[in-house]
């Protein structure tokens, strides 16, 4: 029994959509899904580099303010603290660092609670979803307490601040990674609260 004229297109066609299938898997396969390498300059109206006077003229006197403070080297640093309105869970917080306090230029911006993106994540972002986007991170850190970390990519300046496998704040900085005052070190086990 001889295939028909019919059956010969069915099986030419079926052919021809398995050829077209593994096509489209092998071109997608090696590609790589990552945003491209880059520097990222400015977020929540804050560019990196701004001085404190700078970010003022941008959005106004902060809701809160750290003093100046100097650490063991004798650099100075500062903290600006924004946030929108009634909403209590939103904080755009500026960090300054600089060799004395007239040099103190923006080194790192922290978003939490708000609605910008970076580099495609936000605030209803999972850890699991960024990591299998871009990657394992360059550096983590791990505060004292247990009970968060953050996530650094220094290849986008980017980092993320992560809580119960969620993003809790969206970051960028000067350098390669953020690190807390006081962290977990490598290899201890986690505070008991």
């Amino acid at each position: 029994m001889g295939l028909g004229t019919v059956g010969k297109i069915a099986v030419i066609a079926a052919l021809l959509c398995g050829v077209a299938g593994v096509s489209a898997f092998l071109m997608t396969a090696d590609r790589d899904s990552r945003p491209e390498p880059r520097t990222i300059a400015e977020f929540g109206g804050v560019r990196l580099g701004m001085s404190p006077t700078d970010v003022t003229l941008a959005l106004g006197k902060p809701f809160a303010s750290s003093k100046v403070e100097n650490d063991g080297n004798g650099a100075a640093h500062l903290i600006y603290v924004y946030s929108k309105g009634k909403n209590d869970d939103h904080s755009l917080d500026v960090t300054f660092h600089g060799a004395n306090p007239s040099s103190m230029r923006a080194a790192v911006v922290c978003e939490q609670g708000g609605f910008s993106a970076l580099l495609g994540f936000d605030k209803f972002s999972r850890e699991q979803d960024i990591v299998r986007l871009l990657g394992n991170p360059t550096f983590t850190s791990i505060r004292s307490d247990g009970l968060q970390k953050t996530i650094s990519y220094s290849q986008w300046n980017a980092s993320f601040k992560i809580a119960l496998g969620k993003v809790m704040g969206l970051c960028i900085h000067q350098g390669s990674f953020i690190q807390y005052d006081k962290e977990v070190p490598a290899g201890a086990p986690t505070p008991a609260i």
